[in-house]
Order: C-alpha cells, then structure tokens, then sequence
C-alpha cells in the first residue's frame, strides 16, 4: 500500500461530503486542505500522522493539510460520516479580518497536528454540519464558523500527532518521507536497522544521526512507540478478545518481557493496568 496525493479540486474555499458506505476510503493518503470528520455511524481504526486510534459513532477529528490518514472500518454495518474540506484561503480571509475571528486561528493551529475533540455539544455539531447538504454557499459558510466557535468554546481537544511528528512533518526531505510512509504501513513486522537505513539510502551509522536530527528520537524509540500506540487501540477496544500476550505480538513485539517494559515506559501504567482502566 502507498501514500496516495488526492487533489480535491474545490469549487469553492470549503466543500461538505456527506458518505454513507460499507467502508471509508481505504487509502493511506493526503491533501492541502484540512479536514474536519464527524463520525455518525460505524467504528474502526483511524492513522493520522504518528497517531492510530479508534474511531467510533458520535467522534469528531481535525485533519491538518497533508497529513497521511486513513479510516479503516472494522463493522460490518455501513459507515457514515459529515466531512468538511477547507483550503486555506478560507482560514487566511477570515483570520486577517477581525479579531472577533480569532476563534478560527485557535482551530487552524490545532489541525498542524490533527485533534479530536471531547465534551462538545454533539446535536449542535451534528445538526450544523447536516445542514450543509442543502444551504447555498453563504449559509454554509455561516453554519461553518457555528461549527468552529462551539469548538473553540464548548469542548476540550486532543493533539493527535506528536510534536516530533509535527516538526518532522514540516521537512521537505523525500528520504524522511518514504522512511514514515514505510514505517507507518509496515510497524507491525520485523524491520531492522539496516533495512530502514536501506529505505533511506543510508548505512546504519549515518540514518540514526539523520533521523534522530529531524524526529528528536532514535529509530528504536520511534518504532517502539508507533507500536505501543497500537497496542493501546487494541487494549481498549470494545469487547477486544485481545489478551496482552496477543496484543504483544500484534503490535510487532517479539518479547513478553520487553513489551512490557516499554509499554510502562511509553504509558507511566503496566499493560495489564492500562487493561483494567479501560475495561
């Protein structure tokens, strides 16, 4: 599977998509415009930058521009989602206007890093977004700055990528980007050192100090956490037949003891406490 550009080719500064299907694209990719997805109906796995998570019915996400995603559904009944694209030139309009738009800066900052939002006023949200299939441009345009000010006002947010993924984000370097891609699609397996410097055209001495000057981490920590991440989805999954063993050698680690060690590293918890917090 390959990150994937998708030019949108907006009609305007923003465009609303309303999809109901059996599965969400399932395609690792990006675009400029920043995304806003509210979750109606379904659940599964959602990758975002560094991050994996959940997503499940009443969830709302802030995408930042060209941040690698995907949603991938795990239930057998459809999905439905109220998606919201907006280009740039929609946050630079409003944001250089007034200072009664300063709502909107808070918004744009938070989605460099994708977020999602918690205790929103979820029937206002889903109501406003609704709205937009059938209100002329002007309307959504209003019902869209609604949206953004019960955010900014009514909810509390959490960052979904890390800042080492934000500052490695915001790097041009086409060997950085294939090393993520890579490491994005392929955690769970066996990688080593000198294949992931192989990726990058590197030998092993040289791609540790090139990634560590652009992530902060080594490879080994990176890895690792990408894996507990995962870890942590599988954990706390509704009515997961995951036990920690299982959950152990699904993420890509090859030792009980070792997982463990990390995983209370990562989290400040055990994994079996982490397990009995989210039951």
């Amino acid at each position: 599977m390959k990150l994937h550009f998708l030019h949108k080719n907006l009609k305007s500064n923003f465009e609303f998509s309303h999809h109901k299907e059996r599965q969400f694209l399932r395609l690792w990719h990006y675009h400029p415009e920043i995304e806003l997805v509210y979750i109606k109906q379904g659940k599964g796995t959602l990758f975002a930058g560094d991050f994996i998570g959940t997503f499940e019915e009443g969830n709302l996400f802030l995408i930042g521009k060209n941040i690698p995603h995907m949603f991938q559904s795990s239930s057998k009944n459809f999905s439905e989602a109220y998606v919201l694209h907006l280009n740039q030139l929609f946050f630079e309009a409003i944001e250089s206007s007034k200072e009664e738009f300063q709502y909107i800066r808070l918004i744009h900052n938070l989605s460099e890093r994708g977020a999602t939002f918690h205790s929103f006023k979820k029937n206002k949200i889903e109501n406003l977004l609704f709205q937009l299939r059938e209100l002329p441009v002007p309307l959504q345009a209003i019902n869209i700055l609604q949206v953004f000010y019960s955010l900014s006002v009514h909810s509390n947010n959490t960052y979904l990528g890390s800042v080492n993924w934000l500052n490695h984000h915001q790097v041009s370097d086409q060997r950085l980007s294939k090393v993520m891609e890579f490491l994005m699609l392929n955690f769970k397996e066996d990688i080593s050192l000198e294949k992931i410097a192989g990726i990058a055209g590197m030998n092993k001495t040289a791609f540790c100090r090139f990634f560590k000057q652009h992530t902060g981490k080594s490879f080994i920590t990176y890895l690792n956490e990408l894996r507990i991440n995962y870890s942590c989805k599988l954990l706390k999954e509704v009515h997961s037949n995951y036990s920690i063993s299982k959950s152990c050698f699904a993420s890509g680690f090859n030792s009980l003891s070792y997982y463990n060690r990390i995983f209370k590293k990562s989290t400040g918890i055990t994994p079996s406490e982490y397990l009995k917090n989210n039951i």
